[in-house]
């Protein structure tokens, strides 16, 4: 009976959306939909998970997440009245066109298609797919003014020649880094793109999204690495970025072969008699990976023969000290992003003339362009899903010659903590890829 009282309302708008009319029992559910819990751990004063609301007290939300609210009310048989205050923008006449003959895959085509019928969310597609192919027919289809996000300088550079490449011109296209300044005034935009949603979890981009992007209707997010489970990440990310709208997997992409199948291998450093015990996960770090001589004889052994296969090799580190010290030791080349030389060393490498290359996984473990790259050599303890898969990824590439990428990784018996980082990578290796990796003796 009190339902009818008043009378329940749904404001949208682009960016952020209200409910309002809710009793308290119901506003109560709907702070559980818009919810998220912190592990404890995160926290070394909380006694359990601390939850998180992305609703206050006014009802007001984040559009993204305005399809888990329309889900739950549906379930629920609430009467609500919905205002949407979006304007659609008109697709007039051809503002731009495509002059390179793209001839795109199925699923190309396809995510166009789910772009145009759901006017936002998310595409998740491996690396190596061709996201950025997908991207400019997107917007090729729509004719409007697009920007276009990205996480770093190093994308910005390889997405602006693609794109310089593809269309007649690119007036209507802007490209920016989610660093730069000039985004706070990109506000003549009537469509958003972010390259590497998983990203999009940052305050940065949830602060622009209620700021200079509150006039912008469509919006699409592209990804190779989507959570699956309501958690933390994934809330704050389809706030801005809406639901998966579209996914390509990874068996899909390799039985079209539109990317090169893995294989997955490991290369086990034996647990030394060591009774030191480390207070924090940094102190075990420098100890047990950095500065192990013992661990540093069977990396140099496992890159040395990976330098005379012949083979393109990626090696992946966490510190730039980790990487100058592996390089001083072996002569291969390394860079880092305080290397004046990184752009010239990544265009030797991608043209065969530096057939293994060094360098941190902050800048060559995600966005990079490295088709020729057959071998990613993870030497740096990683739990990170996203992470993981991003370096991964950098091997996926069709390349001629090239039928398959080579995953390898370091089982450090050191210390729990890096062993657990292994165990961690050959379940993410099974669930995304059901692939075991297999042991290598070096």
């Amino acid at each position: 009976m009190c339902h009818n009282l008043v009378m329940i309302v749904l404001t949208i708008n682009n960016s952020e959306s209200t409910i309002t009319g809710l009793s308290i029992e119901q506003f109560r559910q709907i702070k559980q939909v818009l919810s998220y819990k912190i592990p404890a751990a995160s926290s070394y004063f909380s006694k359990g998970p601390q939850v998180r609301y992305l609703v206050n007290k006014e009802g007001t939300f984040p559009t993204g997440l305005l399809y888990a609210v329309k889900s739950f009310i549906n379930t629920q048989n609430w009467v609500v009245t919905t205002k949407d205050l979006r304007k659609q923008p008109l697709i007039n006449g051809e503002a731009f066109k495509l002059v390179s003959g793209v001839i795109p895959y199925e699923a190309q085509t396809a995510i166009v298609q789910a772009c145009l019928k759901h006017h936002r969310g998310v595409i998740s597609a491996p690396t190596g797919f061709g996201k950025s192919i997908a991207m400019a027919l997107v917007i090729n289809a729509l004719q409007l003014k697009t920007l276009v996000v990205v996480p770093n300088l190093e994308l910005k550079r390889q997405l602006t020649k693609t794109f310089t490449e593809l269309f007649d011109h690119t007036d209507y296209i802007r490209i920016e880094n989610i660093d730069s300044p000039h985004l706070k005034t990109q506000t003549d935009y009537d469509c958003l793109i972010i390259d590497e949603c998983h990203h999009s979890a940052a305050k940065t981009y949830r602060k622009l999204n209620k700021t200079a992007w509150k006039s912008i209707y469509y919006r699409f997010s592209f990804t190779a690495t989507p959570f699956r489970s309501r958690d933390e990440e994934q809330m704050l990310y389809e706030s801005v970025a809406g639901q998966v709208i579209y996914t390509v997997d990874y068996q899909t992409a390799v039985k079209n072969k539109w990317i090169v199948p893995m294989e997955a291998y490991y290369v086990e450093i034996p647990k030394e008699n060591s009774k030191v015990s480390y207070s924090n996960y940094h102190a075990a770090y420098r100890d047990c990976i950095v500065n192990n001589e013992s661990r540093d004889l069977y990396v140099f052994r496992l890159l040395d023969s990976l330098r005379h296969s012949g083979s393109s090799v990626l090696g992946l580190v966490r510190e730039v000290y980790h990487g100058d010290k592996i390089s001083q030791q072996t002569g291969i080349h390394f860079t880092s992003a305080e290397d004046d030389l990184y752009a010239i060393k990544l265009k030797k490498f991608n043209n065969g003339e530096l057939k293994v290359l060094l360098g941190t996984y902050g800048l060559l473990g995600e966005g990079v362009d490295t088709k020729i790259c057959e071998f990613v050599v993870i030497l740096t303890p990683v739990k990170s899903k996203n992470l993981f898969m991003q370096m991964c990824g950098r091997a996926f590439r069709n390349y001629p010659g090239k039928e398959s990428c080579k995953i390898i990784l370091i089982k450090d018996n050191s210390h729990k903590w890096f062993l657990t980082s292994f165990k961690q990578q050959v379940k993410i290796l099974k669930d995304e890829y059901n692939i075991i990796p297999v042991k290598l003796e070096v």
